[in-house]
């Protein structure tokens, strides 16, 4: 419960920000209650989000600046601002994550100013590169015209996943070079943007080298393993594994970043948020993506929780292929492309799997969330990626566990985007500001 001097400040800060946020959309919005803030304040943006370039852009600051929680003795222990020589690769690195994530774009927004958020856009675009790779190869596979037959000797399916192989083990080698470009024996880092930002963090001591190298490699070499694998999973746990390997990754290394920020001490119970909220994370975005999975055949609802709802893959491969049709269809003829998907019920024994992975995703984030109150000063900044997790799986249960309907009408018309993003941001700035996630 807040006191009373703290519930004005809350109150004022709230106000403040509905007044900012009508006056940059034009628009005029009352607030009834406190539980419709958030809709609110979403309904006064929806004009200036729906016009598209969002998030807004925003300028990076590679000097030190600390949070008003920081420690008064952090400037002491903090390691050495990142060379401005980098401006250009970490600017790279802020305009991919923009583009290309723009919802993790957000939270690494409410970083403060200086490595912190230098780290969080140099490890977002890294991810970016590597979570791209399969599609970067089946775009050149296409473009290639490899033939796409099993019954060829080496199909389209090879070629892909040989290249995005590759290009992961680029990546992983990658990501240690830049890590040995800071002992100073002359390994240059590789010759790419975000490499050249990972070397300046690395150089920097913001994050420790050998860190960076072995974490940034095990996401790499995870999503190499996915990139070959089989196309479903076996059990949640399989997914549970391979959000460890890849977004808490991610968040060890941003916690570390924040802890040598401020020269506090690295905190067991923030691990544990971050362990449980990756994992959380990675689900989520495997649920996210399932029509295009699905389009490239390849599913992420593991064989026993569809073998126990009596599906299959090949059913839920049959659902998205027939709703794309109706869309096409629906477009062809001129009518709107969503009534005709509509049409298409999400069969119920996907719905029960999808719950299953989804209330694994949800107990995660719950786990993660528990342990905010045990977390040290500033550490919750680094999680506010839960978030995005939390509106994801409350509009997945909105839509009766069809994550192709999520997609679809939730998010599909640029009203409903704007609304969503715009949610989001006040919502993000709202846990920003109370210093938790």
């Amino acid at each position: 419960m807040l006191s009373s001097s703290s519930s004005s400040s809350a109150l004022a800060a709230t106000a403040s920000l509905a007044l900012a946020l009508r006056r940059a959309s034009g628009a005029a919005a009352g607030v009834s209650n406190g539980s419709e803030i958030a809709s609110a304040l979403a309904g006064s943006l929806l004009p200036a989000a729906a016009r598209g370039g969002w998030p807004p852009k925003s300028s990076l600051t590679l000097s030190p600046s600390f949070s008003s929680r920081s420690t008064s003795s952090a400037a002491s222990h903090a390691p050495p601002p990142l060379p401005p020589s980098a401006r250009a690769d970490f600017a790279y690195c802020a305009d991919l994550v923009r583009k290309s994530d723009p919802e993790n774009y957000l939270w690494a927004m409410e970083l403060p100013k200086g490595p912190q958020r230098a780290v969080a856009l140099a490890l977002r675009a890294f991810n970016v590169e590597t979570a791209t790779a399969a599609d970067a190869a089946s775009a050149h596979s296409r473009k290639e015209g490899v033939p796409s037959s099993s019954n060829s000797s080496f199909s389209s399916a090879d070629h892909q996943a040989a290249l995005a192989s590759a290009r992961l083990l680029w990546w992983k080698e990658a990501a240690a070079e830049a890590a040995a470009s800071a002992s100073g024996n002359g390994t240059p880092a590789a010759n790419h943007p975000v490499a050249r930002a990972l070397a300046a963090v690395a150089a920097s001591r913001a994050v420790a080298p050998r860190s960076l190298s072995a974490r940034l490699s095990r996401v790499a070499a995870a999503r190499a393993d996915d990139a070959t694998g089989r196309a479903v999973p076996g059990t949640i746990n399989d997914l549970e594994s391979y959000g460890e390997a890849t977004a808490a990754q991610l968040l060890y290394l941003q916690l570390e970043a924040q802890t040598a920020a401020t020269g506090t001490k690295g905190s067991a119970d923030a691990d544990h948020a971050a362990s449980h909220l990756g994992r959380a994370a990675a689900i989520t975005s495997l649920l996210r993506g399932m029509r295009s999975h699905a389009a490239a055949r390849r599913c992420y609802l593991p064989s026993s929780e569809l073998e126990s709802a009596g599906t299959s893959a090949q059913e839920l491969f049959r659902v998205v292929a027939a709703r794309a049709g109706a869309r096409a269809g629906a477009e062809s003829g001129g009518s709107p492309p969503l009534d005709a998907a509509a049409l298409l019920d999400f069969p119920d024994p996907l719905r029960e799997a999808t719950r299953a992975v989804a209330s694994a995703a949800l107990a995660h984030l719950s786990a993660a969330r528990g342990l905010a109150g045990r977390l040290p000063p500033g550490a919750s900044a680094c999680l506010l990626q839960s978030v995005n997790v939390a509106k994801y799986l409350s509009l997945l249960e909105r839509t009766g566990f069809d994550p192709l309907a999520a997609e679809e009408f939730a998010l599909g018309s640029a009203a409903a985007r704007a609304r969503h993003r715009a949610a989001l941001a006040v919502e993000t700035r709202w846990r920003s500001w109370r210093g938790t996630y």
